[in-house]
């Protein structure tokens, strides 16, 4: 009996680092999230031009929700532990973000 595709995938996924199987599955995983980047950015000037605002306002929001995004991310790769990062990335690390 074979098994069916999602056990096949459950194989790749458990794979060894390292591996062809592993190199694989990560190789895959790029693709569609590259693929899925590139879906949602396309969209986003069809978004844009139903928006009835200045221009400097939609940069103001666009900044802030790409900053709560960012912080957003940081605390869950971080577990929550966000300030740390900023510390380790000193003033010039912050005026450059």
């Amino acid at each position: 009996m074979s098994p069916s595709s999602s056990e096949q995938t459950l194989a790749v996924s458990r794979a060894a680092p390292g591996t062809a199987e592993h190199d694989a599955a990560r190789h895959r995983l790029g693709l569609l999230l590259v693929a899925g980047a590139s879906i949602t950015w396309s969209t986003g000037g069809l978004i844009a031009r139903f928006i009835e605002a200045g221009p400097w306002t939609i940069v103001f929001w666009r900044g802030v929700a790409c900053a709560s995004f960012l912080l957003l991310f940081l605390a869950v790769r971080e577990r929550g532990a966000v300030w740390p990062l900023f510390r380790a990335a000193g003033v010039p690390g912050i005026i450059t973000a």
